[in-house]
């Protein structure tokens, strides 16, 4: 099942040929477990109008419909190219339902308290017609925004490159720890549903996307209107009547929580306040939760009690031999009870943590971290709506996407652009300055075991790096006798020009808070 990393310094170079091979590769060995419960389907429509090819889909016909994903070298033209890229969007598009239908359906199987044979999906038709609503309304989004990119394609090579990442260099997804290790409930989540967990976290991540964009769209409306003279213009909000919030504010708590040893389930206010103010922003990872929980019964069941300061009582049961330990056990069912919740609130949380920045990280082995970083190295094939209609025709905008380490000691991403120097310098600023609010210095950020680095370069020589060492080492026994209180800061060094700069972090600061 899990696939071997003899040497994971080895680099990896990473494109959609890569991780689409990896992963049909898998489905030939029967290796995607929640995959097998996927019943035949149809893709077929106007535009992808072989029937014998996209009708009546199973294993074997998925695995030939990816091969055709993949590049011809040997067809390597302008028009070739873009043919291969609007079939991966439809075909994908088209995909998505089937495979989040089968990962939720697979973990139901496996909820020990669900033993009806027959799993219904209740609400995934309804989700699959947002997302296709989604995809059409992103023409609009590429002329509200310059540097709007595609996200329907994209969450689907988010879902291909985790496969990649928890196969082939985290060796497994049971590498991914869920809660910690002392309650026991993540050692009774099973690879395999792991790995549908994954799926449902990739897939559905960017789906509140579009209300996010609201304000952008207002703003391009009123430039418009103005020519018409003064109007009567009512912006676009979203908001609801307070009946509507009780739902929000359940979802709130429930991602804010957590489960103790005693299996209660308490309160964590200060996870409540910073995903209440990503809610108030209307940020799209925290809507992509209400989109999920208010479309599909699956997180509706969600057993959670929302009387915090009471906790979750699960029923206990003496144990054999309390009498000699004066210890108590807990049911079979009330284990299932909390193992479910905490599959259920992972998504969610996970989703909702990925653009939220007030939210530090101190380990990577685990599903928020796993989605951001997927997200992040995501940039090959995605140009900004202001080029892509020229990004096919020019070879020169191929992007070097390498993982050269990930693992729980280090991280290393090389990120190579066809950026000029000063879109590049815009691009690395943002980007770090998200690391350092991510791994910044806060309670038990001196427990973080890993070394992080990112390089972004063009192909004019301009370099920039960001590196974080793990303050592990800062605090070696041999350190701590010196009684230092505090160790050191990440570093960002630009290279341009033949000339180094290692205190560019005082330069990226200054760019931020300018803006």
């Amino acid at each position: 099942m899990n696939e071997s990393s003899d040497n994971i310094t080895t680099v990896n170079e990473i494109k959609d040929e890569i991780l689409i091979k990896h992963y049909y590769k898998l489905i030939e060995k029967g290796e995607i477990e929640f995959l097998k419960e996927m019943d035949s389907f149809n893709i077929n429509d106007e535009e992808l109008d072989d029937e014998s090819k996209y009708k009546d889909i199973n294993d074997k016909k998925l695995v030939q419909i990816l091969k055709d994903l993949i590049i011809d070298v040997k067809k390597d033209e302008d028009q070739e190219k873009l043919r291969i890229l609007k079939l991966k969007k439809k075909v994908f598009q088209k995909l998505w339902p089937n495979f989040v239908r089968s990962a939720i359906k697979y973990l139901r199987i496996k909820d020990t308290r669900d033993k009806c044979e027959f799993k219904f999906d209740f609400g995934v038709k309804n989700l699959t017609k947002y997302f296709e609503e989604f995809s059409k309304f992103e023409e609009i989004l590429y002329g509200v925004d310059e540097y709007y990119r595609d996200h329907s394609l994209h969450v689907f090579r988010v879902y291909l490159l985790g496969e990649y990442l928890g196969r082939k260099l985290l060796k497994g997804f049971d590498q991914l720890k869920i809660t910690t290790k002392s309650l026991g409930i993540n050692d009774n989540i099973i690879y395999d549903e792991k790995e549908a967990i994954w799926c449902v976290i990739a897939l559905c991540h960017d789906l509140g996307y579009p209300l996010q964009k609201l304000d952008q769209l207002n703003k391009k409306l009123v430039k418009i209107l103005e020519f018409f003279g003064t109007s009567n213009f009512n912006p676009l909000r979203y908001s609801l009547p307070l009946e509507g919030t009780i739902l929000d504010k359940f979802i709130l708590k429930l991602i804010s929580s957590r489960i103790n040893e005693k299996l209660k389930i308490q309160h964590q206010p200060k996870f409540y306040a910073k995903y209440s103010k990503a809610y108030e922003k209307l940020s799209h990872g925290i809507m992509s939760c209400i989109l999920l929980m208010k479309n599909l019964v699956y997180f509706k069941e969600t057993d959670y009690e929302p009387e915090f300061e009471k906790g979750y009582h699960y029923e206990e049961k003496s144990k054999n031999n309390s009498a000699e330990k004066g210890g108590k056990e807990f049911s079979d069912e009330t284990l299932e009870d909390a193992r479910q919740y905490v599959i259920r609130r992972e998504i969610l949380r996970s989703i909702a943590s990925h653009d939220n920045e007030d939210i530090y990280h101190i380990e990577m082995n685990n599903f928020p971290f796993l989605l951001i970083m997927c997200d992040e190295i995501q940039e090959w094939s995605r140009p900004a709506s202001k080029i892509r209609f020229s990004y096919l025709s020019d070879p020169k905008n191929i992007e070097n996407i390498q993982i050269k380490a990930f693992n729980e000691n280090n991280i290393d991403i090389s990120i190579g652009l066809n950026f000029p120097d000063k879109d590049l310098l815009d691009y690395a600023a943002n980007k770090y300055m998200r690391f350092i609010r991510l791994l910044r210095s806060a309670v038990h950020s001196d427990r973080r075991l890993f070394n992080f680095k990112m390089s972004i370069e063009n192909n004019k020589g301009t370099k920039y790096q960001f590196i974080y060492d793990s303050p592990v080492e800062f605090y070696s026994d041999e350190k701590k006798n010196k009684k230092e209180d505090s160790y050191k800061s990440p570093k960002c060094i630009e290279f341009k020009n033949g000339y180094e700069d290692p205190d560019f972090l005082r330069n990226i600061i200054e760019m931020i808070n300018k803006k």
